[in-house]
């Protein structure tokens, strides 16, 4: 997939942070492009939400999607030309919390961040106004990724670097690395855990009614639906979830890492903004359901399947949006629980 189709690019670091532009001269699919069907059917986002088993448009529990997803019948759908595909988001909803943050983790407690990405991490550090900028220049790159993990997840009343930054950050942190290298750190991260985090594959969002993320899946691949995951996560963490989950690997993107030469560049090309082109890209119509979490990059692509969107652990933004934006036709679904604090180890 080319830049212009993508959103947000790094191509270098800056002499503050980062240079960071918005992708321009995107060409979204017009009306006139598509067949009226085509233009049709993705339009009417939600026409058929009440062909899901006990939906309710304001909020359900885990239980009961678990039971709708039971009772659903997909052959039906199928024969009136629906289709009988899920699309998820990635961090915060399938999971709790940003899977870039033990990928950080791991690549440091491994040692795998070579020393000449430390001028540019100095750069985005020394812009923030409480640094001590002695000791940011004095630091080899290990510490100095220290600082930018602690300031991206636990800066309490320390200037943070935002999830943008911190995004592009890590992305840069990777040029010279080889996808084998980068790829050992997330399944450390996924897999086995840093001394910072637990394995990652025990955040997914659980329930104690037995109804967690891993289980709708599981029951999602059981009644034959598809599976998809678009997420703007870097692609080498949405590779290793995705292999993990058991999903095909033309049925996942990530933001991707640009290889040369068989190494990483430090460039990345962001799916932030570009979610529901994507999944148009993918899919010949609509997918029948949809799971997200954020107003930001998530709505645009749930606004547009055909049945129940489901609003994980929604925001005030993301209710907000929903009202204004999707009649209040959003569910919300919450889980106050992961695989992790329920004490659930899971293979």
């Amino acid at each position: 997939m080319s830049a212009r189709r993508l959103g947000w690019k790094h191509r270098a670091w800056g002499a503050l942070a980062f240079a960071v532009a918005l992708g321009c001269g995107v060409e979204p699919d017009l009306p006139s492009q598509r067949s009226p069907s085509q233009v049709d059917a993705w339009e009417r986002g939600g026409s058929h939400a009440h062909r899901f088993p006990g939906y309710h448009r304001e909020r359900m529990t885990p239980a009961a999607v678990c039971a709708g997803i039971d009772a659903l019948d997909v052959e039906r759908l199928r024969a009136e030309g629906l289709h009988s595909a899920a699309v998820f988001d990635l961090d915060n909803t399938l999971w709790s919390g940003q899977a870039v943050d033990p990928f950080l983790a791991a690549l440091i407690e491994q040692g795998r961040i070579p020393e000449s990405a430390n001028p540019g991490l100095q750069s985005l550090l020394l812009a923030l106004p409480d640094i001590d900028a002695e000791a940011v220049r004095a630091n080899d790159v290990l510490a100095n990724a220290k600082l930018l993990h602690e300031r991206s997840t636990e800066a309490g009343d320390l200037a943070p670097v935002n999830r943008r930054d911190q995004f592009y950050a890590v992305a840069a942190l990777l040029k010279g690395l080889s996808p084998e290298e980068a790829r050992a750190a997330a399944n450390h991260a996924f897999l086995v855990g840093t001394a910072a985090y637990p394995p990652w594959k025990t955040k997914f969002h659980a329930s104690e009614d037995g109804c967690g993320m891993r289980e709708i899946l599981a029951k999602l691949k059981e009644r034959g639906m598809e599976i998809y995951i678009v997420s703007s996560s870097l692609d080498v963490l949405v590779n290793v979830a995705g292999e993990h989950l058991g999903i095909d690997a033309d049925h996942r993107r990530g933001s991707a890492l640009e290889i040369r030469d068989g190494r990483y560049t430090g460039n990345v090309e962001s799916l932030y903004a570009q979610k529901a082109e994507t999944v148009r890209e993918w899919l010949d119509r609509p997918a029948f359901l949809g799971f997200g979490d954020s107003a930001e990059s998530d709505f645009p692509f749930l606004h547009e399947v055909a049945g129940p969107v489901f609003m994980v652990n929604p925001d005030a933004a993301f209710r907000d949006r929903d009202i204004e934006d999707a009649d209040g036709r959003f569910v919300i679904l919450d889980f106050g629980e992961t695989l992790h604090s329920l004490g659930r180890a899971e293979d």
